[in-house]
């Protein structure tokens, strides 16, 4: 069976692209995800997705994680001002500020509405995931690899403004029967 599913919904701005992906659901699970205006698979991503966070993680899961991708994907272009595949692959992170602006718009949905806690803290968490998955070069591919003690600096970096922007959302109390 062959699908092809949309990863980013709509938006009030036609201007702004989306992202696509291919699935075959044959023995192997294969995810190609690209950009829908030109075609261009979205290299870091795809990778993160096919080489480490499906074999953690449920389709549907993965589908949506790649819907919170496809924001910070669009948040790259159009705040930051780059394509963030070439930015990771030429071995550049996210600077602080960058991660909190970056956070500031997952908390807004696509409609302008703000998210529940839970959701927004469980959207973090797949961003600090891939972001710390992509500091190595050997995941991400491209150059500038980082040294160990490099690379847990900056994974505890990431870790620590992360921990820092959760809003920390409680499980509701339950109610018991008498």
């Amino acid at each position: 069976m062959i699908w092809r599913m949309r990863m980013f919904e709509r938006t009030r701005s036609q201007s702004r692209s989306r992202f696509s992906a291919w699935c075959s659901t044959l023995e192997n699970v294969y995810r190609v995800w690209w950009e829908s205006t030109s075609w261009i698979p979205v290299r870091v991503a795809t990778r993160w997705a096919v080489r480490y966070r499906r074999y953690r993680v449920q389709a549907s899961t993965l589908a949506n994680n790649l819907r919170v991708l496809a924001r910070v994907y669009l948040w790259a272009r159009e705040h930051a001002g780059y394509d963030l595949d070439n930015h990771l692959t030429q071995g550049q992170t996210l600077r602080n500020r960058e991660i909190e602006s970056l956070a500031c718009m997952l908390r807004l949905k696509v409609d302008g509405h703000g998210l529940d806690t839970g959701t927004f803290d469980q959207n973090l968490a797949v961003v600090e995931d891939f972001l710390k998955w992509s500091l190595d070069s050997e995941n991400r591919g491209g150059c500038a690899a980082l040294s160990l003690e490099q690379l847990k600096g900056e994974r505890q970096r990431i870790e620590q403004i992360c921990r820092s922007l959760r809003v920390g959302a409680r499980p509701s109390i339950r109610i018991e029967p008498h």
